[in-house]
């Protein structure tokens, strides 16, 4: 598949989700799925987040954000064994381009390990690695984190809240059809 293939294809695929989020038919994760450290959810809250740190979150996901005048987060991670491959991820001053864009860039552990697999040490030091790195890119210590492969462990939550995190997320499956009138 080529490069310009996929890269329209990401660009239809993010219009549609755009406009499925400002007609009301994207249905949101549930909030339950979210582990709050400090302070409870907003009511109405709509978060946008983007995990793994792939190329197209900096070419294509973040204009089209701008364009339209949303945030995001951008949980990255080195996501390994491909993340030298920047055909496929991010590279470091593209995420720093992110943070300097505005947007939030987030802790997704440095190398996508799922938190249930991982003594709380080994946990700190992947957390340790991804705030090492945003540092060197003048981008803020992250206070976020995304759950990789929505794996949480309870002791994860020690660590978060020793390391000055304010709010933990995991995802959800949630299959949503849209009306059948919809055009695009």
């Amino acid at each position: 598949m080529s490069s310009t293939f996929t890269s329209v294809a990401v660009a239809r695929t993010s219009q549609r989700v755009f406009w499925l989020i400002v007609a009301g038919w994207l249905a949101m994760a549930p909030i339950a799925s979210a582990q709050v450290l400090r302070r409870p959810i907003p009511d109405k809250l709509v978060v946008l987040t983007f995990d793994d740190g792939v190329v197209s979150h900096a070419t294509v996901v973040a204009p089209l954000l701008k364009k339209y005048g949303f945030g995001g987060t951008f949980f990255v991670c080195e996501f390994p064994p491909d993340f030298a491959d920047k055909t496929k991820y991010m590279s470091w001053p593209q995420i720093q381009q992110l943070h300097q864009a505005g947007f939030e860039v987030a802790s997704h552990t440095l190398t996508h390990r799922h938190v249930n697999k991982l003594t709380p040490p080994q946990f700190k030091a992947e957390l340790d690695s991804i705030e090492k790195r945003c540092a060197t890119y003048r981008i803020p210590k992250p206070t976020t984190f995304a759950y990789p492969g929505y794996d949480t462990h309870p002791t994860s939550l020690v660590v978060l809240q020793a390391q000055g995190y304010q709010f933990a997320r995991a995802g959800a499956a949630a299959p949503t059809t849209p009306p059948p009138t919809t055009h695009f």
